[in-house]
């Protein structure tokens, strides 16, 4: 799913390359096209989901200690 997310994006970023390619198909597909924004919020939801599952059994019984450990270690 965060290859599509990430392919959808980069469909948008090349439209005028898919229009001179293919301009038979160009009109169907633009609407979706040029909706590929919303694929980098799809990337970064589903990222930030893949990075909950990893943490989730060490996040379980977390101690303030090992919680500002974990904070240092995301913000640096």
């Amino acid at each position: 799913m965060r290859g599509f997310a990430a392919l959808w994006v980069l469909l948008r970023h090349n439209h005028i390359n898919i229009r001179h390619l293919f301009p038979d198909v160009y009109d169907l597909v633009w609407p979706i096209v040029d909706s590929g924004y919303l694929g980098v919020d799809l990337f970064f939801v589903l990222s930030g989901f893949v990075i909950a599952l990893n943490y989730q059994d060490a996040l379980a019984n977390v101690t303030s200690s090992i919680y500002r450990r974990f904070l240092l270690k995301r913000f640096a």
